[in-house]
């Protein structure tokens, strides 16, 4: 049976939907997919923008309202057998409702990168998400946290889906080792800020990219001594891991991360990762055999010296990082996950008829 996938999300970036859409498609070609940036636009310059970031922020609106009814619409048109949310921010809990009271044979998953249950947002921000959970076939959870604050709860249909890279945009290139040091990634008002000044004042030689780093109180030094802080595209955040010795990676406290997407983008630019100390990163990876760990600014500075005096050593846990990763975490293994939960729900309730 070739059954037919709606992938439901504001598709700004090709390394979420898209990325799953595509590995969908190459599964079940009759795959479509409903794209919220089409009613609320957050790009837009100028008073559009600011009307539809509003929205985005809030929930509410206009075009919040006209995007849950397109999705219906979609929906009654394309007649698919699972609709698959990615976040779902936007959509409505009745919507959700009206779903699975028309047609109780189509499946509802959702899978949110966020954490919705974080402390660090306003209780707006995720509203319509929380209150929809309970019309969810079921949820994928990006970490093990959010699978408890469900269970707390009372919703026990879920499944941990761990972050992934992306075969055709995270890969080796043969390249020279140019920078001893780089972070590729946003501003968080959670110290990150005074590591990459540490690192500075250390004389390690560091490159930083990434977005939001206007807000840090110590944008203007770390601009002084950096140069400027350009978000990177596809292929020089590529080429930029590739030709780095060391990839730091700091983790959102904002969505209480063990781990992020970039511990899984940064081994296979055979680029040597070097992370904050979580449980999640140590089950994961081997420490000083698939990764290296800091506590502090100071264990930091003392960790990178020690490797770039030993490049072998860097060499080996690259190497042994790519390896674990290759086979595991790329996104068609995410995609496989969601399928195999799909059709057991299927025939479960086939069985049950």
């Amino acid at each position: 049976m070739n059954h037919k996938i709606l992938v439901v999300g504001d598709f700004y970036f090709d390394m979420y939907e898209e990325a799953f859409y595509q590995e969908f498609l190459k599964l079940y070609p009759l795959t479509d997919k409903f794209r919220i940036a089409d009613y609320l636009d957050i790009r837009k310059r100028g008073l559009p923008g600011f009307i539809d970031r509003f929205q985005y922020k809030f929930n509410i609106g206009l075009s919040v309202s006209r995007l849950n009814a397109a999705i219906m619409r979609k929906i009654e048109m394309f007649k698919p057998d699972l609709v698959f949310v990615y976040r779902g921010k936007h959509i409505f809990p009745k919507l959700l409702k009206n779903i699975k009271d028309i047609f109780p044979e189509i499946k509802l998953f959702n899978y949110n990168n966020d954490d919705a249950f974080s402390k660090a947002y306003p209780f707006y921000f995720w509203r319509l998400f929380l209150k929809g959970i309970t019309y969810y076939d079921h949820i994928f959870c990006y970490r093990s946290k959010n699978i408890e604050d469900l269970r707390r709860i009372g919703y026990t249909a879920t499944s941990l889906l761990l972050p992934y890279y992306i075969e055709g945009r995270n890969f080796e290139i043969n390249c020279e080792k140019v920078i001893d040091v780089v972070f590729v990634g946003h501003f968080e008002n959670d110290g990150r800020d005074e590591y990459i000044v540490h690192l500075i004042n250390n004389d390690i030689k560091i490159k930083l990219f990434g977005t939001s780093w206007a807000k840090s109180k110590h944008y203007a030094y770390i601009q002084q001594k950096l140069g400027p802080i350009d978000r990177l595209d596809t292929l020089n955040y590529n080429l930029i891991l590739n030709q780095s010795k060391i990839g730091l990676v700091f983790l959102s406290k904002i969505n209480n991360d063990g781990y992020t997407r970039r511990c899984f983008e940064i081994p296979m630019t055979n680029c040597m990762m070097l992370a904050e100390r979580t449980e999640d990163l140590s089950a994961i990876f081997k420490e000083n055999g698939s990764i290296s760990f800091f506590d502090n600014k100071e264990d930091m500075v003392l960790k990178i010296k020690w490797l770039l005096k030993n490049p072998a050593q860097m060499a080996e846990i690259s190497y042994n990082a790519k390896v674990l990763v290759k086979d595991n975490f790329e996104v068609q293994n995410c995609i496989k996950k969601v399928v195999k939960v799909y059709l057991q729900t299927t025939k479960q309730n086939e069985c049950s008829r």
